[in-house]
Protein backbone atom coordinates (compact mmCIF):
# COMPACT_ATOMS: atom_id res chain seq x y z
CA UNK A 1 0.00 0.00 0.00
CA UNK A 2 1.50 3.34 -0.72
CA UNK A 3 2.00 6.06 1.81
CA UNK A 4 0.02 9.12 2.71
CA UNK A 5 1.71 12.32 1.35
CA UNK A 6 2.75 12.79 5.25
CA UNK A 7 3.56 9.57 6.53
CA UNK A 8 7.23 10.17 8.00
CA UNK A 9 7.70 5.54 8.36
CA UNK A 10 5.37 2.48 9.19
CA UNK A 11 5.91 -0.91 10.94
CA UNK A 12 5.68 -4.10 8.72
CA UNK A 13 5.52 -6.84 11.32
CA UNK A 14 3.76 -4.92 14.51
CA UNK A 15 -0.14 -3.69 14.35
CA UNK A 16 -0.32 0.17 13.47
CA UNK A 17 -1.54 2.24 16.34
CA UNK A 18 -0.70 2.39 19.77
CA UNK A 19 3.03 1.67 20.68
CA UNK A 20 2.57 -1.28 23.30
CA UNK A 21 4.29 -1.62 26.59
CA UNK A 22 7.87 -2.08 26.83
CA UNK A 23 8.91 -4.72 29.21
CA UNK A 24 12.62 -5.70 30.02
CA UNK A 25 13.82 -9.24 30.51
CA UNK A 26 14.54 -9.80 34.17
CA UNK A 27 17.82 -11.92 32.52
CA UNK A 28 18.49 -8.65 30.69
CA UNK A 29 18.79 -6.84 34.14
CA UNK A 30 20.77 -9.58 35.40
CA UNK A 31 23.19 -9.25 32.68
CA UNK A 32 23.48 -5.39 32.84
CA UNK A 33 23.94 -5.16 36.40
CA UNK A 34 27.21 -7.40 35.99
CA UNK A 35 28.50 -5.24 33.41
CA UNK A 36 31.17 -3.17 34.39
CA UNK A 37 30.30 0.50 34.32
CA UNK A 38 32.70 4.07 33.28
CA UNK A 39 35.89 4.06 35.37
CA UNK A 40 36.38 0.07 35.26
CA UNK A 41 39.91 -0.67 34.20
CA UNK A 42 40.67 -2.15 30.42
CA UNK A 43 42.88 -4.90 29.60
CA UNK A 44 45.88 -2.45 29.76
CA UNK A 45 44.83 -0.74 33.09
CA UNK A 46 43.75 2.30 31.89
CA UNK A 47 40.23 3.44 33.17
CA UNK A 48 36.95 3.47 30.55
CA UNK A 49 35.76 6.13 29.45
CA UNK A 50 32.27 4.68 28.38
CA UNK A 51 30.68 1.45 30.40
CA UNK A 52 30.00 -1.98 28.84
CA UNK A 53 28.61 -1.70 25.88
CA UNK A 54 24.93 -3.91 25.75
CA UNK A 55 23.51 -4.94 22.63
CA UNK A 56 19.59 -4.96 22.60
CA UNK A 57 16.73 -6.31 20.35
CA UNK A 58 13.01 -5.11 21.40
CA UNK A 59 11.01 -8.27 20.20
CA UNK A 60 6.89 -8.41 19.66
CA UNK A 61 5.45 -10.50 22.24
CA UNK A 62 1.75 -11.49 24.30
CA UNK A 63 1.34 -11.05 27.91
CA UNK A 64 -0.85 -12.81 30.19
CA UNK A 65 -3.64 -11.23 28.75
CA UNK A 66 -2.53 -11.45 25.00
CA UNK A 67 -2.19 -7.81 24.90
CA UNK A 68 0.88 -6.75 22.60
CA UNK A 69 4.02 -6.14 24.22
CA UNK A 70 7.68 -5.52 23.19
CA UNK A 71 10.11 -7.39 25.35
CA UNK A 72 13.48 -6.35 25.43
CA UNK A 73 16.77 -8.59 25.89
CA UNK A 74 20.01 -7.62 26.22
CA UNK A 75 23.80 -9.02 26.30
CA UNK A 76 26.80 -7.03 26.64
CA UNK A 77 28.85 -6.83 23.48
CA UNK A 78 32.61 -6.83 22.55
CA UNK A 79 34.61 -6.02 19.65
CA UNK A 80 37.89 -7.04 19.17
CA UNK A 81 40.22 -4.02 19.43
CA UNK A 82 38.09 -2.36 22.56
CA UNK A 83 40.59 -3.64 24.92
CA UNK A 84 37.58 -4.26 27.17
CA UNK A 85 38.27 -7.49 29.58
CA UNK A 86 35.76 -10.76 28.23
CA UNK A 87 34.54 -11.01 31.98
CA UNK A 88 32.04 -9.22 34.27
CA UNK A 89 32.76 -6.64 36.60
CA UNK A 90 33.11 -9.56 39.23
CA UNK A 91 35.65 -10.79 37.24
CA UNK A 92 33.49 -14.08 36.26
CA UNK A 93 33.69 -14.58 32.59
CA UNK A 94 30.30 -14.91 30.71
CA UNK A 95 28.86 -18.10 29.23
CA UNK A 96 28.41 -18.68 25.99
CA UNK A 97 25.12 -17.90 25.80
CA UNK A 98 25.58 -14.13 27.48
CA UNK A 99 27.25 -12.30 25.15
CA UNK A 100 28.18 -11.63 21.37
CA UNK A 101 31.83 -10.85 19.90
CA UNK A 102 32.96 -9.73 16.46
CA UNK A 103 36.25 -9.69 15.53
CA UNK A 104 35.40 -6.21 13.29
CA UNK A 105 36.94 -3.34 14.71
CA UNK A 106 35.40 -1.26 17.19
CA UNK A 107 32.70 0.54 15.65
CA UNK A 108 32.61 -1.83 12.61
CA UNK A 109 29.81 -4.10 11.32
CA UNK A 110 28.50 -3.77 14.76
CA UNK A 111 25.05 -5.41 13.31
CA UNK A 112 27.33 -8.64 14.07
CA UNK A 113 26.86 -8.43 17.13
CA UNK A 114 22.49 -8.10 16.78
CA UNK A 115 23.06 -11.35 14.43
CA UNK A 116 24.34 -13.12 17.61
CA UNK A 117 21.94 -12.46 20.00
CA UNK A 118 19.19 -13.28 17.46
CA UNK A 119 20.79 -16.79 17.32
CA UNK A 120 20.54 -16.51 20.77
CA UNK A 121 17.06 -16.21 20.85
CA UNK A 122 16.51 -18.32 18.25
CA UNK A 123 18.12 -21.27 20.43
CA UNK A 124 16.02 -20.66 23.03
CA UNK A 125 12.85 -20.57 21.09
CA UNK A 126 13.78 -23.99 19.29
CA UNK A 127 14.42 -25.41 22.77
CA UNK A 128 11.18 -24.69 23.88
CA UNK A 129 9.96 -25.83 20.67
CA UNK A 130 11.72 -29.35 21.39
CA UNK A 131 10.03 -29.54 24.59
CA UNK A 132 6.64 -28.75 23.80
CA UNK A 133 7.04 -31.69 21.14
CA UNK A 134 8.22 -33.87 23.57
CA UNK A 135 5.61 -33.49 25.88
CA UNK A 136 2.89 -32.75 23.66
CA UNK A 137 1.59 -29.37 25.22
CA UNK A 138 2.76 -25.67 24.65
CA UNK A 139 5.12 -24.83 27.33
CA UNK A 140 4.97 -21.81 29.67
CA UNK A 141 8.17 -20.53 28.02
CA UNK A 142 7.11 -21.62 24.00
CA UNK A 143 3.96 -19.28 24.82
CA UNK A 144 6.32 -16.45 25.50
CA UNK A 145 7.26 -16.61 21.63
CA UNK A 146 3.80 -16.80 20.27
CA UNK A 147 3.91 -15.02 16.92
CA UNK A 148 7.39 -14.50 16.67
CA UNK A 149 8.43 -17.46 15.03
CA UNK A 150 7.69 -19.64 12.12
CA UNK A 151 8.75 -23.14 11.44
CA UNK A 152 10.53 -24.47 8.46
CA UNK A 153 11.67 -28.05 8.83
CA UNK A 154 11.15 -28.57 11.93
CA UNK A 155 13.77 -25.18 12.73
CA UNK A 156 12.51 -22.22 14.22
CA UNK A 157 13.07 -19.21 12.27
CA UNK A 158 12.24 -15.94 13.91
CA UNK A 159 10.40 -13.05 12.10
CA UNK A 160 12.83 -9.81 11.89
CA UNK A 161 9.67 -8.23 10.92
CA UNK A 162 9.11 -7.92 14.61
CA UNK A 163 12.13 -6.80 16.05
CA UNK A 164 14.12 -3.83 16.63
CA UNK A 165 17.73 -3.24 17.36
CA UNK A 166 19.72 -0.85 19.26
CA UNK A 167 22.48 -0.50 21.86
CA UNK A 168 23.84 1.12 25.11
CA UNK A 169 26.41 1.84 26.81
CA UNK A 170 26.28 1.63 30.63
CA UNK A 171 26.95 4.73 33.17
CA UNK A 172 28.73 5.36 36.10
CA UNK A 173 27.80 5.49 40.18
CA UNK A 174 26.26 8.81 39.06
CA UNK A 175 24.19 8.63 35.96
CA UNK A 176 22.80 4.98 34.33
CA UNK A 177 23.53 5.49 30.94
CA UNK A 178 26.69 6.60 29.15
CA UNK A 179 24.45 6.43 25.53
CA UNK A 180 21.90 4.72 23.66
CA UNK A 181 22.28 4.29 20.30
CA UNK A 182 19.24 3.39 18.05
CA UNK A 183 20.77 1.62 14.64
CA UNK A 184 20.80 -1.59 13.41
CA UNK A 185 22.01 -2.64 9.85
CA UNK A 186 20.85 -6.03 10.62
CA UNK A 187 17.56 -5.75 11.59
CA UNK A 188 15.49 -2.39 11.39
CA UNK A 189 15.49 -2.35 7.69
CA UNK A 190 12.63 -5.57 8.27
CA UNK A 191 11.13 -3.80 11.03
CA UNK A 192 10.85 -0.31 9.55
CA UNK A 193 9.96 1.36 6.27
CA UNK A 194 10.06 4.80 5.51
CA UNK A 195 8.32 7.20 3.08
CA UNK A 196 10.00 6.90 -0.10
CA UNK A 197 9.71 10.79 -0.85
CA UNK A 198 10.87 11.41 2.75
CA UNK A 199 14.22 9.33 1.93
CA UNK A 200 14.72 11.25 -1.50
CA UNK A 201 14.71 14.29 0.21
CA UNK A 202 17.52 13.12 2.72
CA UNK A 203 19.37 11.24 0.77
CA UNK A 204 22.26 12.48 0.31
CA UNK A 205 25.01 13.61 3.32
CA UNK A 206 24.96 17.73 3.36
CA UNK A 207 29.07 18.09 2.05
CA UNK A 208 29.20 14.73 0.18
CA UNK A 209 27.19 12.67 -2.48
CA UNK A 210 29.90 10.09 -3.85
CA UNK A 211 30.25 8.72 -0.52
CA UNK A 212 29.55 4.90 -0.07
CA UNK A 213 26.93 5.70 2.69
CA UNK A 214 25.03 8.33 1.86
CA UNK A 215 22.89 9.44 5.03
CA UNK A 216 19.45 7.29 3.44
CA UNK A 217 21.60 4.27 4.34
CA UNK A 218 22.21 6.14 8.03
CA UNK A 219 18.02 6.82 8.25
CA UNK A 220 17.16 3.32 6.80
CA UNK A 221 18.96 1.54 9.79
CA UNK A 222 17.97 3.58 12.32
CA UNK A 223 14.89 3.55 14.78
CA UNK A 224 12.06 6.45 14.17
CA UNK A 225 12.33 8.53 17.29
CA UNK A 226 9.46 7.83 18.58
CA UNK A 227 10.43 4.24 18.89
CA UNK A 228 13.55 5.06 20.64
CA UNK A 229 12.41 7.29 22.74
CA UNK A 230 9.68 4.65 23.91
CA UNK A 231 12.36 2.06 24.18
CA UNK A 232 15.08 4.17 26.12
CA UNK A 233 12.55 5.69 28.56
CA UNK A 234 11.42 2.14 29.26
CA UNK A 235 15.32 1.43 29.87
CA UNK A 236 15.84 4.34 32.02
CA UNK A 237 13.18 3.38 34.04
CA UNK A 238 13.68 -0.44 34.43
CA UNK A 239 17.06 -1.08 34.45
CA UNK A 240 19.00 -1.91 37.97
CA UNK A 241 20.84 1.02 39.77
CA UNK A 242 24.24 0.91 40.45
CA UNK A 243 23.92 3.26 43.62
CA UNK A 244 20.72 4.59 45.11
CA UNK A 245 21.04 8.10 44.63
CA UNK A 246 22.44 6.94 40.81
CA UNK A 247 20.37 9.45 38.06
CA UNK A 248 18.15 7.53 35.74
CA UNK A 249 19.27 9.66 32.86
CA UNK A 250 21.59 9.03 29.53
CA UNK A 251 24.70 10.80 29.44
CA UNK A 252 24.58 11.63 25.79
CA UNK A 253 21.55 12.35 24.06
CA UNK A 254 22.78 13.48 20.69
CA UNK A 255 23.35 9.62 19.66
CA UNK A 256 19.05 9.98 18.10
CA UNK A 257 19.63 14.21 16.82
CA UNK A 258 20.64 13.21 13.30
CA UNK A 259 16.63 11.56 13.18
CA UNK A 260 15.87 13.92 15.32
CA UNK A 261 16.94 17.15 12.95
CA UNK A 262 15.08 15.56 9.87
CA UNK A 263 11.82 14.25 11.65
CA UNK A 264 11.36 18.00 12.66
CA UNK A 265 12.03 19.21 9.26
CA UNK A 266 9.79 16.69 7.43
CA UNK A 267 7.02 17.70 10.08
CA UNK A 268 6.80 21.51 8.56
CA UNK A 269 7.16 20.36 4.95
CA UNK A 270 4.88 17.56 5.14
CA UNK A 271 1.92 19.14 4.14
CA UNK A 272 3.81 21.61 1.65
CA UNK A 273 3.77 20.25 -1.58
CA UNK A 274 5.66 23.14 -2.79
CA UNK A 275 8.53 23.18 -0.57
CA UNK A 276 9.19 19.64 -0.82
CA UNK A 277 9.49 19.88 -4.47
CA UNK A 278 12.03 22.95 -3.74
CA UNK A 279 14.04 20.14 -1.28
CA UNK A 280 13.30 17.30 -4.25
CA UNK A 281 15.00 19.30 -6.87
CA UNK A 282 17.62 20.00 -4.93
CA UNK A 283 18.46 15.99 -4.41
CA UNK A 284 17.51 15.50 -8.18
CA UNK A 285 20.42 18.19 -9.20
CA UNK A 286 22.73 15.97 -6.54
CA UNK A 287 21.84 12.41 -8.26
CA UNK A 288 22.43 14.44 -11.57
CA UNK A 289 25.66 15.33 -10.77
CA UNK A 290 27.27 12.07 -9.29
CA UNK A 291 29.99 10.00 -10.60
CA UNK A 292 27.58 6.73 -11.23
CA UNK A 293 24.47 6.99 -12.72
CA UNK A 294 21.22 6.51 -11.21
CA UNK A 295 18.20 6.83 -13.36
CA UNK A 296 16.19 5.20 -11.54
CA UNK A 297 16.24 7.64 -8.60
CA UNK A 298 15.72 10.51 -11.41
CA UNK A 299 12.90 8.44 -12.27
CA UNK A 300 11.17 8.06 -8.34
CA UNK A 301 12.17 12.14 -7.86
CA UNK A 302 9.88 12.95 -10.96
CA UNK A 303 7.36 10.90 -9.82
CA UNK A 304 6.88 12.33 -6.23
CA UNK A 305 7.69 16.13 -7.87
CA UNK A 306 4.98 15.66 -10.21
CA UNK A 307 2.34 14.35 -7.51
CA UNK A 308 3.30 17.08 -5.80
CA UNK A 309 1.81 19.72 -8.73
CA UNK A 310 -1.04 17.38 -8.92
CA UNK A 311 -2.32 18.15 -5.37
CA UNK A 312 -1.73 21.62 -6.20
CA UNK A 313 -3.54 22.56 -9.26
CA UNK A 314 -6.15 20.20 -10.74
CA UNK A 315 -5.22 22.61 -14.40
CA UNK A 316 -3.28 20.38 -16.96
CA UNK A 317 -1.92 24.11 -19.17
CA UNK A 318 -0.27 25.34 -15.36
CA UNK A 319 0.76 21.74 -13.81
CA UNK A 320 2.66 21.51 -16.93
CA UNK A 321 4.27 24.76 -16.53
CA UNK A 322 4.43 24.13 -12.59
CA UNK A 323 6.40 21.04 -13.64
CA UNK A 324 8.34 22.16 -16.18
CA UNK A 325 9.65 25.81 -14.37
CA UNK A 326 11.17 23.65 -11.58
CA UNK A 327 12.96 21.42 -14.31
CA UNK A 328 14.49 24.52 -15.86
CA UNK A 329 15.02 26.38 -12.64
CA UNK A 330 17.54 23.73 -12.20
CA UNK A 331 20.30 24.82 -14.76
CA UNK A 332 23.60 23.84 -12.84
CA UNK A 333 23.11 19.90 -14.31
CA UNK A 334 26.56 18.70 -14.98
CA UNK A 335 25.11 15.43 -15.89
CA UNK A 336 21.67 16.22 -18.36
CA UNK A 337 21.94 13.33 -20.37
CA UNK A 338 20.66 11.64 -17.23
CA UNK A 339 17.47 13.71 -16.41
CA UNK A 340 16.61 13.93 -20.24
CA UNK A 341 16.55 9.80 -20.23
CA UNK A 342 14.52 9.47 -16.90
CA UNK A 343 12.21 12.14 -18.80
CA UNK A 344 12.12 10.29 -21.59
CA UNK A 345 11.33 6.80 -19.56
CA UNK A 346 8.67 8.39 -17.18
Amino acid sequence: MAFSSNELFRFTGMPQGDFPNVILTDESKALFERARFAGSLDIHGNPILRGQGLVGIARLGKNEEKEDVLYIDLIPAFNKDDNRPQSDRYDVKYEEHQYAFTNEPLGGNSGRNHEKLLSILTARIQKAYDLNKTQGLETKELKKYNGLYTISNEKVVIDKTKLFGFGIFKGDENILLYSFRNKSANLNPFSIEYNPEFLLINYFSPNEINTSFPDEYYIKRSLPVIVSEKIQSSLLNQLPLELKNTRRLCQQEDVTSFCKDIDTIWEKIKNNPIIKNIFLLESLSQFCDMKTSKIEKVKEILFYMEKNIQSISHDSKEKNKLFSDLLLSSSQYKSKFILINAIDNT
